[in-house]
């Protein structure tokens, strides 16, 4: 993903089960690869909201149903341009 945002101002976050709440949960393996399109923790993805958001139906629910989650969506409201849901087939 950060190969195809490269030279963009755009930042893309993954919010799945194992995304991690902080920054310092982090692995030091995903640090090792980290761009700089990308957000790794929830933390800041709910501190500056991502412009892509690749998440599933759970995940998706809890953030429009949660209170971090919902203010993480209302936060981005001016700057999320896409929402990719995966697992569609789940539902």
């Amino acid at each position: 993903m950060g190969n195809a945002l490269k030279d963009t101002p755009l930042k893309y976050g993954i919010y799945v089960r194992s995304t991690p709440n902080s920054e310092a949960d982090v692995s030091a393996s995903e640090l090792r690869r980290t761009d700089p399109s990308g957000l790794y923790a929830r933390s800041a993805m709910q501190i500056h909201p991502p412009d892509l958001l690749l998440t599933n139906h759970v995940q998706l629910d809890w953030m429009l149903t949660g209170e971090a989650g919902r203010k993480m969506i209302e936060k981005s409201s001016s700057t999320l341009r896409f929402v990719f849901i995966d697992e569609l087939h789940a539902l």
